[in-house]
């Protein structure tokens, strides 16, 4: 474990971006982490932090904000490949999550460094091996399950599934799939009421919808909301959704020019705004709100197969303050 203190007030106090007197919004480095493959990034509202996974480097970050002036940067050591993590619903001073890690689903305490049980309980979410792996991931906002689905390491020939994990009453973690035929799983988020479920197998450069059954976790009716360009090799990675249900969806460019990420209207799939990547930064990985006012923008980026001289600041942490807001992460409700 590392830790570097920060003075980020000038960054995250700034002033919101005037949207009338200005035409292009480009996001701003926040922290040069050289993350290989910055991923899954949430905002902790009661711990005031923002963390993150750089899944090929097996490390996990965490940056404090409750003093900005003297902001925190902790990076953990992690026992494997960590895809995406969910927040738990308890009062613990230390911070347990619950991991999709590469080949399974654990609840894990990231400040004692050490699991809180056995892995989940189901088929073999990674049957594979190799390159494959549990990617992008979500709690769902009713705390009931949390959602993460595979990455097949960039073998057309594999297919992978999005699984729902869940606590049985005996305390053991448990989970079934719930979409199948997936390349790469992103963009798993909840519209502000919970009926429907976004989705993206980015290979596609689709985002679809679902209609959610939050009893039950149960999914229908796919739909098709928005469509990437594959003219500007665009392709859809991590979204959040915020306070006005609008998608802020992460674009993934691999080297073909700067990335950024998009607000979309799920009604009509249109873009309604976009904030630039600066430095050539090309890509963007998955974003967040968070801050005291939920109107901060942090976007994750990733650096592997990347030329350092031509995007130095690839795999960083990037943020900017917005007239937007956005909503709290979903708890789940687990016991530990």
């Amino acid at each position: 474990m590392t830790t570097e203190n920060l003075n980020l007030s000038s960054l995250l106090e700034s002033t919101p971006v005037d949207l009338e007197h200005c035409d292009f919004v480009a996001a701003r480095l926040l922290l040069d982490c050289r993350c290989d493959l910055g991923e899954g990034i949430i905002y902790d509202d009661r711990k005031n932090c923002v963390l993150w996974t750089d899944i090929n480097h097996k490390k996990f970050h965490k940056l404090d904000l409750t003093d900005v002036t003297k902001v925190v940067h902790t990076v953990y050591d992690l026992p494997k490949q960590l895809g995406s993590f969910g927040l738990l619903e308890t009062d613990s001073e230390s911070l347990p999550l619950l991991c999709a890690w590469e080949d399974s689903f654990q609840l894990y305490d990231m400040e004692l460094q050490k699991p809180l049980g056995r892995e989940s309980v189901g088929e073999d979410v990674n049957p594979m091996k190799g390159g494959s792996r549990l990617n992008d991931g979500r709690v769902e906002p009713q705390g009931n399950r949390f959602l993460s689905g595979g990455h097949n390491g960039g073998d057309s020939n594999i297919k992978m599934k999005v699984f729902q994990c869940e606590q049985g009453s005996d305390g053991m973690l448990v989970h079934r799939p719930s979409i199948e035929n997936i390349s790469t799983t992103n963009s798993l988020c909840w519209s502000t009421d919970s009926s429907k479920l976004y989705f993206a197998d980015s290979p596609t450069r689709q985002i679809y919808s679902f209609d959610y059954n939050s009893t039950n976790g149960n999914l229908s009716n796919k739909t098709l909301v928005h469509t990437k360009s594959i003219d500007e090799h665009s392709v859809p990675d991590g979204s959040c959704v915020d306070s006005e249900g609008y998608i802020w969806n992460a674009v993934w460019r691999a080297g073909a020019g700067p990335g950024m990420v998009h607000r979309i209207d799920p009604q009509s799939g249109q873009i309604v705004f976009t904030v630039h990547m600066p430095d050539g930064t090309s890509q963007v990985t998955c974003c967040c709100y968070g801050g005291k006012d939920m109107d901060v923008l942090f976007i994750t980026s990733a650096a592997e197969g990347r030329d350092a001289k031509k995007e130095p600041h690839a795999g960083g942490l990037y943020c900017i303050r917005l007239p937007f807001k956005g909503r709290r992460e979903g708890r789940l409700k687990f016991t530990i």
